[in-house]
């Protein structure tokens, strides 16, 4: 027996988009986008697991963001950027990702989500390198994150502005609102 995946019941989630650049290692200035699908809490071996299923890196590259639905998660740069996980209170990489985004209007998102999991099992006896999951969510658009201090730019919201504006249309995003930590750029619809 392994973790019912079976049972689980999607019951909604977050989608943000991230400016992102490390010079220190070489990664160029990249726009991804990461998505979470939270489940419902689901019994297994006596136990009730929060789980969810985590996609990050998912690469983009159009200009507007209500356009995700071109998103191939097979395509060759999907599957060497995808990291995706299962998540049950520890994180189990998934393989064979696929996935669509289908866009509802305003900040909303459909997704449809399915993988392997390399299940490392929760009693030891319960592994399973190939678990089946599947899910399809609905999924809020929080917006997109520019970090403060992984950009040798920005160092204001207009440079944060000029990072981004190569990249997406900023017609079809709000002015930012800066945190500690980063610039907001929520969705404009």
């Amino acid at each position: 027996m392994s973790f019912p995946t079976e049972l689980l019941v999607a019951k909604g989630g977050e989608l943000t988009g991230y400016l992102f650049e490390n010079k220190n290692i070489g990664f160029p200035r990249t726009l991804f986008f990461v998505s979470y699908i939270h489940f419902e809490e689901v019994q297994y071996l006596d136990e009730d697991f929060e789980c969810s299923l985590n996609s990050e890196d998912i690469p983009f590259t159009g200009r507007d963001w209500r356009s995700l639905e071109q998103i191939d998660f097979t395509a060759a740069k999907a599957i060497e950027q995808i990291n995706m996980s299962f998540y049950d209170g520890e994180h189990h990489f998934c393989h064979d990702i696929k996935g669509k985004f289908t866009y509802l209007g305003e900040d909303k998102y459909k997704i449809r989500q399915s993988a392997k999991i390399d299940y490392m099992g929760y009693d030891g006896d319960d592994a399973h390198p190939n678990l089946p999951v599947s899910a399809e969510a609905i999924l809020t658009f929080d917006g997109i994150r520019v970090g403060k201090d992984n950009l040798s730019k920005p160092a204001s919201a207009t440079d944060a502005k000029e990072a981004l504006a190569e990249f997406l249309d900023l017609d079809l995003l709000q002015d930012p609102d800066e945190s500690e930590w980063h610039y907001n750029f929520k969705p404009r619809w």
